[in-house]
């Protein structure tokens, strides 16, 4: 049975029993409703919509929206929605929004006949963007389209860390990647086609240049005179990337991402641990003893105290 067919056969309103341990269909809807006693309130999961299409004769959703809601307060919601081109797995528009209280995360992508695809994905807490990607492609991107020149001919990105942005673009003037290149060449290949702008609060104040830097690694080195080996530290010339600002200074990408991302980190831990904390004592009738207790160890086990209630 179809994803679809299922979700038209199980419409109706489901009521938790606690002591069947399953869910006893108590009403009609042209929705699936869920409900679970939830801490003296009850929690509403909904799937409102779903839709789907055969492409290649795989069944791929183009419609899912849901909702959990606990004491008429809503927790979670999800809308997804997405369009195919016959004989195409791969979607010509797909849009996603989910979101969990203050957490939401948007992501958009378009096809547009093979020439132009535009892809969105943002992360945002309390209608603030804290992580954001956007990017817009020309080129030929059939399948048959042949080297990376032939299929990408200008690429432009942007990369957001809250107020940070980096802005970046690309073309493929003078690029051959059927030619072998000198890490010099590359270098000069890379600053004559990327370019990329860091701006923080709107203001631009850096642009990119890469460069070349040296890295070292480990390899292993057979000595046929010891009729042994050992490993050895060697150093290899990389390309690397930095910005330049204005009064001469530089300082690597990462500087910058490093840093954003710990902030982010320290905010969704925050989002999360309230999150774990709300969810945590959520009733589905299991017997009390069997839900905070593991089972009897053996005597190859260790025994683990019980986790406590909140």
């Amino acid at each position: 049975m179809s994803l679809k067919a299922d979700f038209t056969e199980g419409k109706g309103i489901y009521t938790w029993n606690s002591v069947k341990e399953d869910f006893d269909k108590t009403g009609n809807s042209d929705d699936q409703i869920y409900n679970i006693n939830y801490d003296g309130k009850t929690a509403v999961f909904s799937i409102t919509d779903f839709d789907s299409t055969l492409v290649e004769g795989e069944e791929l959703p183009t419609l899912a929206n849901a909702t959990l809601k606990i004491g008429g307060t809503t927790l979670f919601s999800q809308q997804f929605s997405a369009s195919f081109q016959e004989g195409q797995i791969a979607p010509v528009t797909l849009s996603n929004t989910t979101t969990m209280g203050a957490l939401s995360i948007n992501t958009s992508y378009s096809n547009q006949d093979n020439r132009k695809i535009i892809q969105s994905m943002s992360f945002n807490l309390n209608g603030e963007k804290v992580i954001g990607f956007d990017s817009a492609a020309n080129g030929n991107f059939n399948s048959n389209a042949g080297t990376v020149e032939d299929v990408v001919d200008d690429i432009k990105v942007s990369f957001s860390f809250l107020d940070a942005v980096v802005f970046m673009t690309a073309n493929d003037n003078s690029l051959n990647s059927e030619k072998d290149l000198t890490i010099d060449e590359e270098i000069a290949l890379l600053n004559s086609n990327v370019t990329a702008e860091l701006s923080i609060n709107n203001y631009s104040i850096a642009k990119s240049q890469f460069y070349k830097d040296k890295d070292t690694y480990w390899t292993y080195v057979y000595d046929p005179n010891k009729n042994y080996g050992d490993y050895v530290e060697k150093e290899q010339d990389i390309i690397n990337a930095r910005f330049l600002f204005s009064d001469g200074t530089s300082a690597d990408f990462d500087t910058y991402v490093n840093g954003s991302f710990t902030a982010l980190e320290n905010k969704f831990n925050a989002v999360f641990d309230a999150y774990e904390i709300l969810f945590e004592n959520i009733d589905l009738g299991e017997d009390d003893d069997e839900y905070y207790y593991p089972a009897t160890p053996t005597t190859e086990q260790e025994v683990e105290a019980p986790a406590e209630r909140n």
